[in-house]
């Protein structure tokens, strides 16, 4: 092990000094609105790296295709359209801080993730759609205990027109070389933009995610920012860890300000044939939209045909002079019961702004096919109240080697959060009722253009079970590019007490990067396990439980070798030498290539 962490240690100081960018992961984070890497959602994240390889270029796209990016709301959406057709397309981050709707915050978010490209002529935007752009991804990797395993993933673009892509996945379980699992897909989009038609693995995201929504979807909702989904209807699939994704077909077109979205997907299992059919219908107007989801999961051809789960909503998200207000409300036909959520989400002046979001899960309620925001696990039995709140305060600091709308940073910011729930049918035998609060604040002070502190302290407690859990989090952040370090201290207090810290240091600029992490670990018991994001090559989000007693260090690399070429690495080990139980350490070793022509 001490081997392993010197060769790391020597690869970072051999590393040359090169020019700064900023970090994926920290646009990513700042875009979500999310105080650290463990609140994030794989599937977001997969979007959002996909997205900052591939900006949207905003000038180009239509409503629907700036929506479906997850990038904007519908009323952004339509006021970018709108701006564009009277004052022509948008030539700098500063005229599109101007549009109703976005403002310099929201602009420095989305910076990373758009792209201004202009062609004014239609010639020149029908050229576009013949522009072949190809994308090669090949990953493999060996984990301790397992068989070696990979990933092939290739893309075909035309334009804003077709996409043709195609994944196939080893996951390295069995010794056999052919693929765990594929998919792929092939969307197109019309000339006008105004219908799409999918072919292959896609996903659904309507409403606020009661009804039906693709992926998974992170408990809680830390900031007023993540409280509002952003839905993205129907979007094409093809990806390492796609298993959430349908398979069938999809399409999605415009009559005038109304928007139909209809998919089937079929798929076989040990108990038979499966068809699920569905429909989202949106009405459109300038300030936002109303729409109805309905979809119905069937089992054919067997012993035992039946309907598995049946659900109707109605959801609505509006904006009102800055506000965003968001509700749905949900009917699962199988269980004859309604679920139903409601928010807003406010500013209070420049600096600050408020969200609440109240929620009724029934017991009875069906969580299948259903991601929206929930204080456990699942959307079923739970009523909630969410409250948070975001503030900035202070001077404005330059931060050390940043360029434009991410130069600068207020001295202090803080988002509070507190989420209250009821579950009627008890979690515990003893109890009538269950209960559960949960309060986090994070603190995050700008000591000067490279250095900051970030703090944190969530409580939890609850009628059953382990009642209490607390958690103090401390990270002090060195931030000059091209280098940079951090470290981490992180206490539990639950039904023992975990500890976790760790030290990184990185040099990231110009494509090329090199991250090397070592840490320290205690928990003793299962509640006392603590997560921490570990940095990994693009598609593969990385946010283990630490938990028994050792120490484990990782390097990950990025090398841009040429214009149109990137290598990924990673090698990381874990030990548990301090166990008075003894138990197997872990190791792994991946390399993932990617190619863009």
């Amino acid at each position: 092990m001490r081997r392993v962490m010197l060769s790391m240690i020597l690869a970072l100081n051999a590393l040359a000094v090169c020019k700064a960018q900023q970090d994926p992961v920290e646009a990513v984070m700042m875009f979500l609105g999310t105080a650290s890497e463990e609140d994030m959602d794989s599937y977001d994240v997969e979007l959002l790296e996909e997205l900052l390889r591939n900006p949207v270029r905003i000038n180009l796209g239509s409503v629907a295709r700036l929506e479906e990016s997850g990038l904007m709301t519908h009323y952004q959406a339509v006021s970018l359209a709108d701006y564009r057709k009277r004052h022509g397309d948008v030539m700098s981050l500063t005229e599109l801080s101007a549009v109703d709707g976005f403002g310099e915050d929201y602009v420095r978010r989305l910076a990373p993730f758009i792209s201004l490209d202009s062609f004014r002529l239609p010639s020149e935007r029908w050229r576009d759609s013949l522009i072949l752009e190809h994308e090669l991804s090949a990953r493999t990797a060996v984990k301790s205990g397992r068989h070696p395993s990979y990933g092939i993933k290739y893309r075909l673009k035309a334009g804003e027109r077709l996409t043709v892509g195609f994944a196939a996945t080893h996951t390295g379980v069995s010794a056999s070389m052919k693929p765990d699992a594929l998919s792929g897909n092939m969307s197109w989009r019309f000339r006008n933009q105004d219908c799409t038609l999918i072919l292959g693995d896609y996903n659904a995201r309507f409403g606020q995610g009661l009804a039906f929504w693709t992926g998974m979807s992170m408990g809680g909702a830390p900031s007023p920012s993540s409280m509002m989904k952003r839905s993205t209807g129907l979007t094409g699939s093809s990806s390492f860890t796609g298993s959430y994704a349908m398979r069938g077909a999809a399409c999605a077109f415009a009559l005038g300000r109304t928007r139909i979205s209809s998919f089937i997907s079929v798929s076989s299992s040990d108990n038979g044939f499966h068809l699920l059919p569905g429909l989202n219908v949106s009405v459109y107007n300038r300030n936002g939209l109303v729409s109805v989801t309905h979809y119905a999961d069937m089992s054919l051809l067997s012993q035992n045909s039946s309907l598995n789960d049946m659900k109707t909503s109605l959801d609505l998200a509006m904006c009102v002079k800055g506000s965003d207000f968001f509700a749905e409300v949900a009917y699962d036909w199988k269980s004859a019961v309604i679920a139903s959520l409601a928010g807003c989400v406010f500013p209070a002046g420049d600096d600050l702004k408020f969200g609440v979001m109240a929620r009724a899960y029934p017991s009875a309620y069906s969580s299948s096919r259903s991601a929206a925001f929930r204080s456990l696990t699942k959307c079923c039995n739970e009523f909630s109240l969410s409250l948070s709140s975001e503030l900035s305060s202070g001077k404005w600091v330059e931060l050390e080697g940043r360029q434009g709308f991410v130069s600068t940073s207020r001295r202090h910011s803080a988002v509070f959060s507190v989420d209250m729930a009821c579950f009627p049918e008890p979690k515990d035998d003893d109890d009538a009722r269950s209960l559960q609060l949960k309060a986090r604040i994070d603190w995050e002070l700008i000591l000067s253009g490279s250095w900051k502190m970030k703090f944190r302290l969530s409580e939890r407690i609850r009628t059953w079970n382990d009642p209490y859990r607390t958690e103090i989090r401390t990270d002090l952040v060195l931030d000059s590019p091209p280098w940079s370090a951090s470290m981490r201290a992180d206490v539990v207090r639950c039904v023992g007490i975990g500890c976790l810290s760790y030290l990184e240091a990185g040099c990231s600029g110009n494509g090329d990067a090199v991250y090397v992490r070592a840490g320290m670990f205690k928990a003793d018991d299962w509640e006392d396990r603590i997560y921490a994001y570990e940095r990994d090559a693009p598609g593969s989000f990385n946010v283990p439980a630490y938990y028994g007693r050792g120490f484990w260090a990782a390097m990950t690399a990025r090398w841009r070798f040429s214009r149109w070429g990137k290598l990924y690495f990673r090698a990381a080990a874990t030990s548990y030498v301090f166990m008075k139980e003894k138990k197997p350490g872990k190791a792994e070793l991946k390399f993932q290539l990617e190619v863009d022509l």
